[in-house]
């Protein structure tokens, strides 16, 4: 038997964490204070996120040079699993764009992309 009222938190968490998305958003393109890194804690401690491993083949320094929503896009699917779909309801945005934002984080980290490209 399913659980009505699990599903009901589940689909409210996943509201509240595409609202803190937008709101990560918002604060990132002002860059007022520090509550950006504050609410990225919060969302990572919302989806219970993993500690990132980072692959040794992988140059993962230049990744706070990216973009926010191509950042926020290889972190998700990195380090959370989500898939483009996910990727694209959470942030906010179209599929193709979420796909053409995880591979232009992918290539970045794995060498074959340029910032300066962008």
């Amino acid at each position: 038997m399913v659980d009505s009222s699990n599903i009901y938190r589940e689909q409210q968490k996943a509201v509240a964490l595409e609202f803190m998305e937008k709101a990560l958003a918002i604060l990132v393109e002002v860059d007022d204070s520090a509550a950006d890194c504050y609410l990225q804690q919060s969302i990572d401690t919302c989806m219970a996120s993993p500690r990132m491993t980072f692959p040794e083949d992988e140059f993962w320094d230049c990744v706070e040079e990216l973009p926010h929503l191509t950042d926020r896009a290889l972190f998700l699917h990195r380090q959370n699993g989500l898939s483009i779909e996910q990727i694209a309801k959470r942030l906010g945005i179209e599929q193709k764009e979420a796909a053409e934002r995880l591979s232009d984080g992918l290539a970045l980290v794995r060498g074959s992309f340029s910032l300066t490209e962008h």
